[in-house]
């Protein structure tokens, strides 16, 4: 149990080494703390010879103003032995006081690391010259002349002393640091070498990691790329690409495996499908289309000889040139849509047939049509069915003078068909019954997909009026591929 676990967490912690966040942090991190070195390495050098040069010029300093000290002390007790003014002893007193802090500040400058012992010996004489003039002072006020002028003596030789070792030591320190600069020169060169170099490793470091990085994710991704352009162009048949690269690639080449054998099943069933459609609709369509009353042109033709037996060879012409124009229609036309003006042509010569055989008398035919419709692609042969129907179920035996009206117009962006007659009309029940109104129904809700509507008025003795409604946008589904057969046919 304990070795499971321990696989699982190996494994794991395998897989998470390996993302693209953990590979990016590493090299960020690395990338960091190289170029932080270098700068630690210049700063910390910069910042001690500062320090060093800091330090001496502070010695410099703090010497040169001892001895300036000195030399005041040296002047302001000249001037008490001679003129013994109270003003020229306060000043002394103060430039005494200064000098002792300057005598504090150089001790304390050559304390830390340790001077040679010059410089221990003229902080020592330094002493000495603030104690004698002390002692002097002393012996002046008490008016010793003998001891003041000896110990004024003292004093005045422990001056130019100091100012003699001043100059010394002077010429000793800027000795001393002209060495210090000279190692410091070479060695600031020796890192100005290693900086370049270090700088040139970490610049070639960092396009190596980049490079490889980069390889690392693109080739992946390039094989990735390669692949959805082929899925794309519709070639299913790609082998399973092998995951390879960190993690968020693999995981990427799973899911393109996934998503093609999706595809390729999604494909498959979606053109067994269409076939099975294609199929089903040209069955559907050849059943409807043959169902149009098999009697009426037997009908017609009958009435035809009789007309021609009866009437004159004019009026004969144009009604055999109807029939031919009709039977014309319907062996051109195989497709399954046509324009609506073809349709509508059908239709009037379908009415001059029933006005021939029947007489005006029983029944007449008007037309409405908006012209800027009639390019309309409609299912062949939707409008005879419900001319007839109007005809035969709803104006023969009437006993009055009946009227067919066609009307073709716009509304609300969809094309509008009416037929209207004034024939008897039928009970609301009744009025979904009938071969021909299912026919038509079943063969607009096919070809525009259920978007094209029927609506059927009818009430007892008052007439009845069909009416469909037709997208204009689109155009049935079936428009593109019938206009494409007509294409070919030319």
């Amino acid at each position: 149990m304990h070795q499971k676990s321990g696989a699982v967490f190996r494994t794991d912690r395998k897989e998470w080494l390996n993302h693209l966040y953990t590979h990016l942090l590493f090299y960020f991190l690395l990338i960091f703390v190289l170029i932080n070195v270098n700068f630690l390495i210049f700063y910390f050098n910069a910042e001690r010879s500062s320090s060093r040069y800091i330090r001496t010029l502070d010695r410099l300093v703090t010497l040169s103003e001892t001895a300036d000290a000195a030399r005041t002390v040296a002047a302001d007790l000249q001037r008490l032995l001679i003129g013994g003014q109270n003003s020229s002893r306060d000043r002394l007193a103060d430039d005494l006081a200064l000098l002792q802090e300057r005598i504090a500040a150089l001790d304390q400058a050559i304390a830390h690391p340790p001077y040679p012992i010059d410089w221990k010996n003229h902080v020592s004489l330094l002493h000495s010259l603030v104690e004698k003039t002390e002692q002097t002072v002393a012996a002046f006020e008490r008016d010793d002349l003998e001891r003041y002028t000896a110990l004024y003596g003292q004093v005045k030789s422990i001056s130019v002393l100091t100012g003699e070792q001043t100059l010394m030591l002077m010429a000793e320190e800027l000795h001393r640091y002209r060495d210090v600069f000279e190692r410091q020169s070479e060695q600031k060169r020796w890192l100005w070498w290693m900086s370049w170099t270090l700088h040139g490793g970490l610049l070639f470091l960092i396009a190596l990691i980049a490079l490889l990085f980069a390889e690392r994710i693109a080739r992946p991704i390039r094989t990735l790329a390669t692949a959805a352009a082929s899925l794309a162009e519709g070639r299913f048949d790609l082998p399973t690409l092998l995951p390879e690269g960190l993690e968020e690639t693999k995981t990427l080449m799973h899911a393109f495996n996934h998503m093609k054998e999706k595809l390729q099943l999604m494909f498959k069933t979606m053109e067994e499908n269409a076939a099975k459609d294609r199929l089903l609709r040209d069955m559907q369509l050849k059943i409807l289309q043959q169902q149009i009353n098999p009697h009426f042109l037997f009908n017609t033709l009958n009435m035809l000889s009789k007309s021609a037996f009866l009437e004159g060879a004019e009026r004969t012409s144009d009604l055999i040139a109807a029939v031919a124009d009709l039977l014309r229609y319907d062996l051109d036309h195989r497709e399954e849509a046509v324009p609506l003006r073809d349709e509508l042509h059908h239709i009037r010569n379908y009415a001059e047939i029933l006005e021939a055989r029947f007489g005006r008398e029983k029944v007449s035919f008007s037309f409405e049509i908006d012209d800027a419709l009639t390019d309309l692609l409609v299912p062949k042969l939707i409008l005879q069915p419900l001319v007839e129907n109007a005809y035969f179920h709803g104006i023969e035996g009437l006993g009055r003078p009946g009227e067919i009206h066609v009307r073709l117009y716009r509304r609300n962006g969809s094309a509008v068909i009416e037929i209207r007659d004034n024939g008897r009309g039928m009970e609301p029940d009744s009025s979904r019954r009938g071969l021909g109104l299912s026919n038509v129904r079943d063969r607009l809700a096919l070809f525009y997909d259920g978007q094209a509507k029927m609506e059927l008025q009818s009430r007892p003795e008052a007439g009845t009026t069909v009416i469909l409604v037709l997208p204009l946008s689109g155009n049935g589904r079936g428009a593109h591929a019938a206009a494409t057969d007509r294409h070919r046919g030319r």
